[in-house]
C-alpha cells in the first residue's frame, strides 16, 4: 500500500496519511432513505488497499470528519451495462464519486470526480482540481490534473433528449447519428479525450496523454515499455462509488423525487401554450373518423333545447307547409 501511495502523494505526506487516514468501507446496493449502511461489498476491481490509496487523492472536507463509507451507486453486474441506468443512479448525487471500469483484458481503470455529475452536450466539461484518473490494475498509478486545461469530466447525453428528432440535428449542425452519441469522457479536448467509455458503456478507449491530466509516458519509455497512442478494449464491468456520505445520499433521493415530479408534469401537455386549439388536434379528427359528431369546438353532448323556445318556433312556423294548413282547417 505504501508503494502504491507513493504515486499519489509525497513520502512525507504518505507517512502522515498512513497514520491518520482511515480505510474506506465499501458498501453495496441502493440505500432507502434513512436506512443504515449494509455489509461490505465485493467490488469488481476496487480492493481495500486500492481504496485506501485512492482515498489519499481525496481533499479533506473543510469541516467535519471525512466519510469512510463508500456506497455503490451503480453496478453493471446488477443493473447491466447501460448509460441510461448509469445516469439514473448518479445524476443528483451531491458528492465526489469514483468510476471503476474493468476491461476484458483485465486492466482496471478509474476516474475520481470531485463534483456532481452533469449531463450535457459534447464539448462541455465539469470537475475541478480534485479530479484524477487512475490505473488500478495491473499496476496502480494516478494521473492528477496537470493544470494546463480544465477538461476534467464530461457526461454527454443525446441532443434529441432535449430538442427531439430532426430539429436537434439542425441545431447541433451535425448528422443525426453523431448528435445521438452518449458517452462518459475525461480529459480533452473533444474528440481526443484521454479516456472515453462509449457505446452504452461497452467500449473503453484510453490515450496515452492529453491536455488536462498528467502522463507517465516518459517513465514508461525509460523503462523500455511500449506505449501505444490509443488503447481500445471491450468493457467487462462498470461500477460507480459514491464517496459523499449521508448528505450526498439525501441529495440524490431529493433529486430523484424532483425528477419524478418533473416527468409527471411533462405528461400533461398544455396545447394552448403551443397555439393549438381542440379544433386543430388529431384527436378530434380521429374521433370524427370513428363516427363521433361534434356540436361545438368543445367535446360534449349537444346543447339542451329550451321548451319555451321550441313552442315559439312552432308558432312562427304555423301556416307554412302541410302541418300549418291542417291546423288552420
Amino acid at each position: 500500500v505504501a508503494r502504491m501511495a507513493g504515486d499519489v502523494a509525497t513520502p512525507t505526506r504518505c507517512a502522515r496519511l498512513a497514520v491518520e487516514r482511515w480505510t474506506p468501507h465499501l458498501t453495496g446496493g441502493a440505500l432507502p432513505q434513512g436506512a443504515a449502511p449494509g455489509a461490505d461489498s465485493e467490488s469488481v476491481g476496487l480492493t481495500a488497499p486500492l481504496a485506501w490509496a485512492v482515498s489519499m487523492s481525496l481533499a479533506q472536507p473543510s469541516s467535519g470528519p471525512a466519510t469512510d463509507m463508500w456506497r455503490l451507486l451503480y453496478s453493471s453486474a446488477e443493473q447491466g451495462l447501460s448509460l441510461n441506468r448509469f445516469k439514473h443512479h448518479v445524476v443528483g448525487y451531491a458528492g465526489p464519486t469514483l468510476l471503476v471500469v474493468r476491461e476484458g483484458s483485465g486492466v482496471v481503470r478509474a476516474a475520481l470526480v470531485d463534483e456532481p455529475w452533469k449531463a450535457s452536450e459534447a464539448g462541455r466539461f465539469f470537475g475541478g482540481t480534485g479530479c484524477a484518473l487512475m490505473t488500478l490494475s495491473p499496476r496502480f498509478h494516478a494521473y492528477p490534473p496537470s493544470g494546463s486545461a480544465h477538461h476534467c469530466a464530461s457526461l454527454v447525453a443525446p441532443v434529441q433528449a432535449i430538442l427531439g428528432g430532426a430539429a436537434a440535428a439542425r441545431v447541433a449542425g451535425a448528422p443525426g447519428e453523431s448528435s445521438r452519441a452518449e458517452y462518459v469522457a475525461f480529459g480533452g479536448p473533444r474528440d481526443t479525450y484521454r479516456w472515453q467509455v462509449s457505446e452504452d458503456l461497452a467500449v473503453s478507449k484510453w490515450r496515452r496523454n492529453d491536455d488536462t491530466y498528467a502522463s507517465d509516458l516518459s517513465r514508461l519509455m525509460k523503462a523500455g515499455e511500449e506505449v501505444p497512442e490509443v488503447e481500445q478494449a471491450r468493457v467487462a464491468a462498470v461500477e460507480l462509488w459514491g464517496l459523499g456520505g449521508e448528505t450526498a445520499d439525501a441529495a440524490l433521493v431529493t433529486a430523484k423525487l424532483a425528477m419524478e415530479r418533473g416527468r409527471a408534469r411533462a405528461g400533461k401537455v398544455n396545447r394552448a401554450a403551443f397555439g393549438e386549439s381542440w379544433q386543430d388536434t388529431p384527436d378530434k379528427m380521429i374521433m370524427e373518423l370513428g363516427g363521433h359528431n361534434f356540436y361545438s369546438t368543445a367535446i360534449g353532448p349537444p346543447p339542451v333545447r329550451d321548451d319555451a323556445g321550441d313552442a315559439g318556433n312552432s308558432a312562427r312556423n304555423a301556416g307554412s307547409g302541410p302541418v300549418g294548413e291542417a291546423t288552420q282547417g
